[in-house]
């Protein structure tokens, strides 16, 4: 998808899906909308489960815990809808645990529009946190819709999952999951009281294990690590010390010395290879990124790829929320100027300062670089 079509669809998001949003909202809650329904619905048991994630490359691979929790907890059917920016890479990371992959702005969503109207998800997980159009679809093909309580579109869910800009993008999206186990949690619980079996302890046919929602953040970032690393087929390449990835679809994020930087490590006599300037696969990505010693890129979403396959990463970030998107594992550059970071969301307003703050001194991150660089040969 073009800049051009993401601001359009964005501009639709804004104006027709407010608009959908209200008048769905008036007639579900009219004539669909009873707390009776969505009992019933739990009641009965979760078969099928989609997750909707629009947008770029990187929240969708942060959305591999989620998933691996899903499928762990869940272990029914899983089906994606994302964009076709960031299908490849959702293949690549839900591999073995998505049943099936279908795309958002292609032709074909609207034959999967109409059939799963009438077929409907189990429950349906809105993963975006401010665009209302996934809502709106989600609201109609879906029994049981879930999502961040954000935006008006909040009046459209059954199960409400809290936002929190002070906290990592993947814990965030973690706390999708726990609500919707924490809730089957509460409704089975008060299923063996009305049937009057406290000590049979089956859930969907299973033995139930007393499901905690305590603490899982870490462990399943370890998880989605392994997962992740284990996909990627093992090649004898060559060592790199350094796999740099300077390329972003925003403006805003981009770094203008990274051709200075790169030549500037290159003199020191360092191995480096720099990714995401032509068409590799993302197994192809993947391998370049684990035979390097560290990872040098901006806010974008091999960013993303790289810690979450427990890489060490230097990231330079500006007008982006740096708790909120930034590495795991390694260290984040950045100026602490007053505007910094602007963006609300994923949106950037435009900047009146030319960008100042990504405007850093290329021999700071060199410094960085060789500091990591000599901890991780043991110098």
């Amino acid at each position: 998808m073009s800049s051009f079509e993401q601001k359009i669809l964005k501009k639709l998001d804004a104006t027709v899906g407010k608009f959908l949003i209200e008048v769905l909202c008036f007639i579900w809650k009219k004539n669909f909308g009873e707390k009776e329904k969505l009992e019933k619905t739990k009641k009965i048991g979760i078969k099928n489960v989609l997750v909707i994630r629009p947008g770029g490359l990187g929240d969708t691979i942060l959305l591999t815990p989620l998933i691996i929790f899903l499928k762990d907890k869940l272990n029914v059917q899983i089906d994606f809808l994302g964009e076709k920016r960031n299908i490849e890479g959702a293949r690549f990371c839900y591999r073995n645990l998505v049943s099936n992959f279908f795309v958002y702005d292609s032709l074909n969503f609207i034959f999967f529009f109409f059939k799963s109207a009438v077929r409907k998800y189990d429950i349906v997980i809105d993963t975006e946190q401010s665009f209302l159009l996934p809502a709106f679809f989600g609201r109609i093909i879906g029994k049981i819709l879930v999502g961040f309580d954000t935006t008006e579109k909040k009046k459209l869910f059954d199960i409400k999952a809290e936002y929190l800009f002070s906290e990592h993008e993947t814990k965030n999206f973690i706390r999708l999951g726990e609500k919707i186990l924490s809730e089957l949690e509460r409704n089975h619980e008060e299923n063996l009281r009305e049937d009057q079996k406290v000590n049979e302890q089956k859930f969907k046919g299973k033995e139930y294990d007393g499901f905690s929602i305590r603490n899982l953040s870490d462990e399943l970032i370890r998880k989605s690590r392994d997962f992740l690393k284990e996909k990627v087929k093992f090649i004898d390449r060559e060592k790199l010390d350094i796999v740099f990835a300077p390329f972003t679809t925003k403006w805003e994020k981009s770094y203008d010395e990274f051709d200075q930087l790169i030549e500037a490590v290159k003199d020191k006599g360092y191995k480096v290879k720099v990714i995401g300037n032509r068409k590799l696969s993302f197994e192809e990505i993947a391998q370049t990124i684990l035979s390097a010693k560290i990872f040098v890129g901006v806010d974008n979403g091999l960013m993303h790829l790289a810690y979450m396959m427990g890489k060490k990463v230097v990231a330079i970030f500006g007008p982006s929320n740096h708790i909120k998107w930034g590495p795991l594992m390694g260290e984040i550059i950045r100026k602490n100027l007053w505007c910094s970071p602007c963006s609300n969301f994923a949106e950037i307003p435009p900047c009146p300062r030319n960008k100042e703050c990504m405007r850093i001194e290329k021999e700071k991150i060199i410094e960085v670089i060789e500091r990591i660089l000599n901890q991780e040969t043991g110098i």
